[in-house]
């Protein structure tokens, strides 16, 4: 009955990973880009399209490798993977 309690905090554990993995690393990528408000409007773009992946995988593969911390970790690595798919398209284009 009580499962879903590790995974709701494993959740809100990897979203404040990722959000802190890309608040140190956005700045430093925008600086660098010839287009910052398109790079900006991709990762976000990477980033939603990564959102369910990231629940579905955090789930199944997080919670096997270790509770809570295993779903954080997984989640935050595939949303974070989202969103520099996002720039690394919007440095190709």
């Amino acid at each position: 009955m009580n499962d879903w309690i590790p995974s709701a905090l494993g959740l809100a554990g990897g979203l404040a990973l990722a959000w802190w993995g890309a608040a140190a690393a956005l700045p430093r990528l925008m600086e660098r880009s010839r287009r910052p408000a398109l790079l900006i409007k991709l990762a976000f773009a990477g980033t939603m399209v990564a959102l369910l992946p990231a629940v579905l995988l955090s789930l199944v593969v997080g919670a096997t490798l270790g509770g809570a911390f295993g779903v954080a970790l997984v989640f935050a690595l595939v949303v974070l993977a989202g969103l520099f798919g996002g720039v690394l398209l919007a440095r190709l284009l």
